[in-house]
C-alpha cells in the first residue's frame, strides 16, 4: 500500500520517474531522513485527537513546517472584501519577502507567497460540510475552502491538511475539488520504518518541502 494518492495532479509516471530526477529534488538522504525522524517523534495521534485546530497548529504543524524548511506567517489577509475568513499560513521562501509582504500594501501582500495553507482538526472530513461546527466558517467542505482561497489570493499552490492528511491543490484544477495530491502522514510513519524504503518516503516529503514542487 502506497502512502500517497495522486488524484490526477500529476501523472504517475512524472512521480515515479522523472519527479525525483529533478534539480530540486537532489536533496542529501541524511537531511531528509533527518527531517522525516523529527517529524515522527513529534506525531501523537491520541493527543492530536483529543486538541482542537488551534493547539494542533501549535504543537504539531507549525513545527512541521520549520522542519520542512518554510518560513511561514498567519492568518494573511485576503486581499478582497468579499470574504472575512483567512488562510491559516502563507508560505514564503525567506524572511525578506516576509518582511516585504508585512510591510507593503494589503494587496500586493500575496505577490510574494509560494503557497498557501489551511489547517483542521484530526480526523475533520477534508471533502464535506460538517453542519455540526461551531464556526460557520468551518461548517464549509475544506476543500471548496483552499480552492476559494487559492483564487482569491493568487499562489499556484495551496495545502490542506489535518495532521495526519496532507493535501496538494493547484490553482487552476482546484476548482474541481477531486483533483490533488495526498500523502498520509501516519502511514509514512508506520510502514516506511526501513532504509530500503526510504526513497518513497524522501518523495513524498520533498512535495511539501520548501522550493517543491
Amino acid at each position: 500500500m502506497r502512502p500517497h494518492r495522486n488524484r490526477g495532479l500529476f501523472s504517475n509516471y512524472y512521480l515515479d520517474e522523472l519527479l525525483p530526477k529533478e534539480e530540486e529534488f537532489k536533496i542529501p538522504i541524511s537531511e531528509l531522513k533527518a527531517i522525516f525522524e523529527k517529524v515522527k517523534g513529534i506525531w501523537d495521534r491520541s493527543r492530536f485527537e483529543a486538541i482542537n485546530e488551534d493547539q494542533l497548529r501549535k504543537h504539531f504543524l507549525d513545527k512541521v513546517l520549520d522542519y520542512l524548511g518554510w518560513v511561514v506567517d498567519v492568518n494573511a489577509p485576503v486581499p478582497t472584501g468579499e470574504w472575512s475568513k483567512r488562510p491559516d499560513y502563507a508560505f514564503f521562501l525567506n524572511n525578506e519577502s516576509l518582511k516585504t509582504a508585512q510591510k507593503g500594501k494589503k494587496d500586493d501582500y500575496f505577490k510574494k507567497v509560494t503557497c498557501i495553507a489551511e489547517a483542521k482538526r484530526l480526523g475533520r472530513p477534508l471533502d464535506r460540510k460538517l453542519k455540526t461546527e461551531a464556526d460557520p466558517f468551518e461548517v464549509q467542505n475544506p476543500s471548496l475552502q483552499i480552492s476559494r482561497y487559492l483564487w482569491l489570493t493568487g499562489p499556484k499552490w495551496g495545502i490542506l491538511t489535518d495532521g495526519k492528511y496532507w493535501r496538494l491543490y493547484e490553482r487552476e484544477t482546484s476548482k474541481r475539488l477531486d483533483i490533488f495530491y495526498e500523502i498520509d502522514l501516519e502511514d509514512l510513519i508506520n510502514l516506511f520504518q526501513s532504509p530500503i524504503k526510504l526513497p518513497l518516503v524522501d518523495i513524498s516529503l520533498c512535495q511539501f518541502r520548501k522550493g517543491c514542487p
